[in-house]
């Protein structure tokens, strides 16, 4: 399995899947490619050839507190600046209005990412320290003030148990993280939890790709397997079965039983459609994402938004112009 973030790096270990598509001895005539969200198969592309096919698609959402929303009278929201206002108004201690995984850590760039929703690079160049990046980070700023006083040292694991733990009024993350909230041993708000889309409609999407070493010596065995592990029936059993609704395939998001049990598949439908990738660079998880969490921090912690970013881009872009 590999992190959709690193096919081009790895793709000259991979074989391409393509030539063993179209051998009809071992090519199930079922399957049906096209079946995988368009934003999941491409991201097993690089230079037109297929290194992989899509496992999982992962995507980040909100999950919040219905009890705490109703009680105020609040709906989801739909733009940062609702969201804002929303979690400051729910920051009634000792409940606050949201967990907040602060540590400078690479997730701190999805949060980013998720305001700004634009890609960070365009050409070779970085451009996030634009009106947008600026607005994003500002966003970001305002939102931690209403998570606990040490959300700034705590990860992501962290702040969904804080979620967990009925703490926090909303934890935006990982739909991967949904069995991990709603745990019947270990969640105390299972119950009361909802998920909506992130403000904006553009939510930062991953997953994990099933791909076939180059210098395997059984590739065809390989390939067989690649496809009963992501066919249709498998997509479908992961999340009705082991509760893990990271679904690749868009026939699974109208199969009456995923509605029935999850009836939020739409809202992770929705979020794949509208959908942004990180970068798909060998850099962005060895360097970027370190200098850009580290800036995001910064602000985070007193900084001028615009120092922050400005410093970011100039780094980047050193690397990026090598």
């Amino acid at each position: 399995m590999i992190d959709s973030l690193w096919i081009e790096e790895f793709s000259k270990n991979l074989v391409d899947l393509n030539s063993l598509f179209k051998n009809k001895n071992i090519s199930d005539p079922k399957f049906n490619l096209n079946d995988f969200h368009p934003i999941l198969l491409n991201s097993c592309k690089f230079n037109n050839s297929l290194y992989g096919i899509p496992f999982s698609g992962d995507s980040m959402v909100l999950y919040y507190r219905e009890d705490l929303f109703k009680k105020r009278g609040f709906a989801p929201p739909k733009t940062w600046e609702e969201f804002n206002k929303i979690i400051s108004a729910l920051t009634e201690k000792p409940i606050y209005g949201i967990s907040f995984p602060g540590a400078k850590k690479p997730d701190l760039s999805v949060l980013f990412l998720d305001r700004y929703a634009s890609p960070l690079i365009k050409g070779n160049e970085a451009v996030f320290n634009d009106n947008n990046g600026i607005k994003a980070l500002d966003m970001l700023k305002e939102a931690v003030k209403y998570a606990p006083p040490s959300a700034l040292e705590e990860d992501t694991q962290m702040a969904m148990e804080r979620f967990r733990n009925g703490e926090t009024a909303v934890f935006e993350s990982w739909i991967s993280y949904y069995p991990d909230v709603t745990d019947m041993f270990m969640s105390q708000v299972r119950d009361k939890v909802k998920i909506a889309p992130i403000p904006g409609g553009k939510s930062v999407i991953g997953g994990w790709i099933a791909s076939i070493n180059k210098d395997s010596k059984n590739q065809e065995a390989a390939f067989l397997l690649l496809q009963y592990l992501t066919n249709p029936g498998n997509d479908i059993k992961r999340a009705l079965d082991f509760n893990f609704p990271t679904i690749a395939r868009v026939s699974t998001f109208s199969n009456k039983d995923i509605i029935k049990k999850l009836p939020f598949a739409g809202v992770i439908k929705t979020s794949l459609d509208k959908g942004i990738l990180r970068p798909s660079i060998p850099e962005f998880y060895l360097s970027l994402n370190n200098i850009l969490s580290e800036a995001i921090w910064s602000a985070l912690k007193g900084e001028d938004s615009k120092s922050s970013l400005d410093r970011a881009v100039s780094n980047w872009n050193k690397i990026l112009k090598k």
